[in-house]
């Protein structure tokens, strides 16, 4: 048993969430490994994704190898797991839960089939990291950190709260009848730090920008620095997205919105169409294939679109 990158042959994402590209990929990384040996490769993914805003859930059941699975255009995919609208009222409630917490905190939400097991890995970077059950039954099992302790169980039922310890992994098996809707608080220190650091950076930013040439010239002069640098974006950054705020209406935004959806179904047609071309008169050369593509790919950034719309300083646009 292995565990393969999933973009190491793609760049692409949307074979995640449609189950004939999926096939399709898992038939392409068996004929790959194929050839470096590897025979009757089997494939088994464990994909989460968030629905409209809901909780992180997964899309295809991990006990089956998606080489051998049956699949037809004609009839659902019996191993894509279903939207959990069961659990779609939860959505106030992580409203209300995200609400009460503070701008450095993090909560994931979580939710589970039963019988299945999340596996996760909570990074040294988090602190105060905990796990509470909203609906159904889940059983956390994790090892210590010293001596290579066994396997230890907690069993925990709905509002039922436990402490997970940063930088190992543990399992959450859902043990109930129901699917089983969870969620993570964790502090991020290494986002307060970086926070504090930028905020103290853009203040001495102001405090140069009013004082003499020589201590300007010195704060630019530190610019030079990669981790001053790094400081510089992520002001630009938030003063971009404080224009956003306070400038734009939710006509721009669904403007946007309206643009991006105009590239996604032109970029699907002419691609298609180019496919069509490409069976029928064959495959151009690479360079004349590659501006096919880039044409049918269409040039729209959202982001520069918003920064104009919102006024953004060219010095802050990059």
């Amino acid at each position: 048993t292995g565990y393969l990158r999933p973009g190491v042959f793609t760049s692409a994402k949307r074979w995640s969430s449609h189950p004939d590209m999926l096939k399709q990929y898992a038939t392409c990384l068996r004929e790959r490994l194929q050839e470096h040996g590897i025979e009757q490769p089997q494939f088994y993914f464990d994909i989460w994704k968030s629905m409209n805003h809901r909780f992180q859930q997964r899309m295809v059941d991990p006990r089956v190898d998606i080489v051998s699975a049956d699949w037809s255009p004609f009839k659902a995919s019996p191993w894509m797991l279903p939207l959990l609208m069961d659990l779609t009222p939860w959505r106030e409630k992580f409203e209300e839960i995200e609400e009460t917490m503070a701008n450095e905190t993090e909560v994931v939400f979580v939710a589970d089939f039963p019988g299945l097991e999340l596996e996760n890995y909570i990074n040294s970077d988090f602190d105060n990291v905990s796990l509470t059950v909203l609906n159904g039954e889940v059983r956390v099992e994790f090892r210590g950190k010293e001596n290579n302790e066994s396997l230890k169980n907690v069993t925990l039922k709905k509002d039922e709260k436990l402490e997970i310890p940063s930088g190992e992994f543990h399992n959450v098996l859902t043990t109930s009848e129901s699917p089983s809707c969870y969620y993570y608080v964790s502090t991020n220190q290494t986002a307060v730090e970086f926070n504090k650091n930028i905020t103290e950076y853009m203040e001495k930013q102001n405090a140069s920008a009013a004082n003499t040439t020589e201590d300007t010239r010195s704060a630019n002069d530190s610019l030079d620095d990669p981790l001053m640098q790094k400081y510089q974006r992520a002001a630009e950054w938030k003063k971009r997205r404080e224009l956003w705020s306070t400038n734009l209406s939710q006509l721009d935004y669904f403007k946007v919105w309206g643009i991006k959806k105009y590239f996604t179904f032109r970029r699907s047609l002419l691609m298609g169409g180019l496919a069509v071309r490409n069976i029928v008169f064959g495959t151009p050369e690479l360079e004349q294939l590659a501006a096919d593509l880039r044409w049918a790919a269409g040039e729209f950034n959202p982001e520069k679109y918003m920064d104009e719309l919102a006024g953004v300083p060219m010095s802050d646009n990059p």
